[in-house]
């Protein structure tokens, strides 16, 4: 599927601020009252501690080779723990180090009708950006 300019527009944007401030849930929330999701729960305490924001110049790299990546086609946009190709290759062309990283259990689909959606965390509905 060819994307539109305004999806590409809405995934980076979109990926450019869950790069400045992402979200590390692994959980949902009847989940987290579980003595056992204690392990889960301390991942994310520590994820969030040890976030840098990044420069404004790697955002800005970030989402131009982003860009680049889906304009070529590379429209399959996700992160459980790590990156999938496409986030992860653009985050490497810009320079991002090992210390930013992308919000887990994420997931971005382009529909046909032009619209972009995402859910991001465990378990989390998707929305529809505009």
């Amino acid at each position: 599927m060819k994307l539109t300019e305004k999806q590409i527009e809405l995934a980076v944007n979109w990926w450019g601020e869950a790069l400045r401030n992402p979200k590390f849930q692994t959980l949902s929330q009847g989940e987290r009252s579980d003595p056992g999701s204690r392990p889960a729960a301390m991942a994310e305490i520590m994820a969030k501690a040890f976030h840098k924001e990044p420069p404004q110049d790697i955002i800005e790299q970030f989402k131009k080779a982003l860009a680049e990546k889906l304009k070529a086609g590379n429209t399959y946009l996700s992160v459980d723990y790590h990156p999938s190709k496409a986030l992860a290759d653009a985050l490497e062309e810009a320079g991002a180090d090992g210390g930013m990283r992308l919000p887990w259990k994420t997931h971005m689909n382009f529909n046909e009708d032009g619209s972009v959606e995402v859910a991001c965390g465990y378990g989390e509905p998707f929305v529809t950006l505009a």
